[in-house]
């Protein structure tokens, strides 16, 4: 099963409307959006788990995850991967903090000797809101990517880590959830 371990992150009604703006904005361009109930930030994408690294993954969580305090997630920004004339997604930034990057350092550390190997790339903390398959007017995006680059959009706590499960489908993923985890850590 195609896995990945991520935070849910709620959002606020603020959020859900930007959203809602920019989707009729970006309403010519075909852009396959993410369904917003289940954004999320990916701190490791494991690919092709089986059911006893499942189990494993369950008791590092237990062993080493539930320390963690919850933490504080801040959305800021608009921006896109991709080449500039040709992007492919369209994400929210999330600002970086010490302690989401010693969570993410931490669920490396874990995960590694179960056989799942980290992205070299680094850690870029994002939510991705779209997938976009074609963009006829670029200078529509890019206004709109400017104009919010520095945007603090919300500030949430997240509480827990859950491993999900990616179904891939011709309207785009499914995700379901295989295990969660509190973070019971003193704030």
């Amino acid at each position: 099963m195609r896995t990945f371990i991520a935070l849910g992150i709620p959002l606020s009604p603020n959020c859900i409307k930007l959203l809602n703006s920019l989707k009729q904005k970006l309403g010519q361009e075909r852009i396959r959006w993410v369904n917003f109930d289940t954004l999320h930030l990916t701190l490791f994408f494991l690919g092709e788990a089986n059911q006893m690294q499942v189990n494993e993954i369950d008791s590092v969580f237990k062993a080493h995850i539930s320390s963690f305090a919850p933490l504080e997630i801040a959305l800021k920004g608009i921006g896109t991967f991709g080449q500039k004339n040709y992007p492919k997604v369209l994400w929210l930034g999330v600002e970086e903090s010490e302690m989401l990057k010693e969570l993410h350092a931490e669920v490396n550390r874990v995960v590694s000797p179960i056989g799942f190997t980290s992205d070299q790339r680094g850690f870029n903390p994002h939510i991705t809101i779209g997938r976009i398959k074609s963009i006829e007017n670029i200078q529509l995006i890019e206004s709109i990517v400017k104009e919010a680059s520095n945007q603090s959009i919300q500030r949430s706590m997240v509480d827990r880590i859950t491993l999900y499960k990616s179904t891939l489908t011709p309207n785009g993923a499914i995700y379901s959830t295989l295990l969660e985890q509190d973070l019971m850590g003193k704030v």
